[in-house]
């Protein structure tokens, strides 16, 4: 299921698990993206809530984390994963406003081919975020890796895969 068209957040609901994945940015050029996603009664995999830093870029990485930390307080959240970007700083930058930060240990690539599975099972519900749309549409294979073409982005596409992968604990 590619997603209830217009259906553009979901907003949090008593009794369901949710999972954060974000993908950061040093603020120059790309976004920084958080994605969040559960599991529902019918065993599908539902992304719920994207959304980036506000301000496109050039914009201050660190109020990206203080706008991402009230969302995941919305949705009951105490932790987020996301990639070994910058090292240690959006680690000790989540975790100074109480939210712990967990390194993904795979790379987008191998992301991208775990989610390729789950995706053609049909029990992925996506949001009608076109920014999502685009860059999973837009995924390639360059080097022997998926990623997305030279000069565009990944980042909403990263965050969502991230966040829809913790559900399926795959």
């Amino acid at each position: 299921d590619a997603g209830a068209r217009g259906v553009a957040v979901r907003p949090p609901e008593p009794g369901l698990v949710y999972h954060a994945f974000v993908d950061m940015s040093g603020g120059s050029a790309d976004d920084a993206v958080l994605a969040i996603a559960h599991r529902d009664a019918e065993d599908r995999v539902v992304l719920d809530r994207m959304g980036n830093q506000g301000p496109p870029p050039p914009f201050d990485p660190r109020l990206a984390v203080e706008r991402f930390v009230a969302v995941l307080r919305e949705y009951g959240l105490a932790a987020v994963r996301g990639d070994r970007y910058a090292g240690e700083t959006f680690r000790a930058d989540f975790e100074r406003h109480g939210v712990r930060y967990e390194v993904e240990t795979r790379t987008k690539h191998q992301l991208y081919e775990a989610f390729e599975p789950v995706l053609n099972g049909r029990t992925v519900v996506l949001l009608d975020v076109l920014e999502v749309e685009q860059q999973l549409l837009g995924l390639v294979w360059r080097g022997g890796k998926i990623d997305h073409p030279s000069g565009e982005h990944d980042d909403w596409a990263n965050a969502a895969v991230g966040a829809l992968l913790r559900v399926t604990s795959r």
